[in-house]
């Protein structure tokens, strides 16, 4: 798995309109390379350590997709079974330590759901958070995923003003094909069913660039079967 070129949202996104259809002439992978790999992981809470030290320790370069307004915080989220998870996030002061070999990235500051606010409301989201996360890390931050995974295309539009130039779903296609628009950009699968396609494509034979783009949170991996398939992958 080390030999597919690990390759982050910022790595090849930035000759791109959120509309174009990517080919040879727009970008290239590094050093020739037809195959890369995504890992995208949202929230901050603290599982992310442990994640981002596997990632650093198997030359890999993760996307953490943060909620500034949670930083440092625990929050209770109400399940439909009546249940509640808390969730403990990053501290403030350390983004730069934890994610240090690591692309960070917007959530909407309070994990918001889109597609059930205004527009103003979502431009708060998104505006907090890159204005947050860069005064934190004194880095450009120019990705996100969205909150929920929920999208469409005028709200892409709307945050595609924002400067941000990639968002992120959770709609997994079970593809390895590049994003026809990088705005509404859907995965290959969850890290549930990454070790089922990893063959396929370690396996896929030709010349034009592919993609390995798989997302999660840590916090899924405190059951003790998926993170060593985590670690199997």
């Amino acid at each position: 798995m080390k030999q597919v070129i690990i390759t982050i949202c910022s790595c090849f996104l930035l000759c791109l309109s959120c509309n174009e259809k990517p080919s040879f002439i727009d970008f290239t992978y590094p050093d020739g390379k037809s195959k890369a790999l995504v890992l995208s992981y949202d929230d901050g809470t603290i599982q992310d350590i442990e994640l981002a030290r596997l990632f650093y320790q198997n030359n890999l370069v993760g996307i953490f997709n943060l909620n500034s307004g949670y930083l440092g915080v625990t929050r209770g989220w109400p399940q439909t079974d009546g249940d509640t998870i808390f969730q403990k996030y990053v501290p403030k002061d350390s983004l730069l330590i934890i994610y240090k070999n690591h692309e960070i990235a917007v959530h909407g500051a309070l994990h918001k759901n889109f597609t059930a606010i205004k527009n103003d409301e979502i431009l708060e989201e998104v505006n907090t958070d890159l204005e947050v996360l860069t005064q934190l890390t004194s880095r450009e931050i120019i990705s996100m995923a969205y909150p929920f995974g929920n999208t469409n295309s005028s709200i892409s539009k709307l945050i595609a003003k924002t400067g941000v130039i990639n968002g992120r779903t959770v709609a997994d296609t079970y593809k390895f094909d590049l994003p026809q628009n990088y705005m509404i950009w859907n995965p290959t699968c969850h890290d549930s069913k990454a070790l089922d396609y990893l063959d396929a494509y370690l396996d896929l034979d030709k010349q034009e660039l592919s993609l390995f783009y798989v997302w999660g949170h840590s916090w899924e991996f405190g059951d003790q079967n998926r993170w060593d398939n985590m670690v199997e992958f």
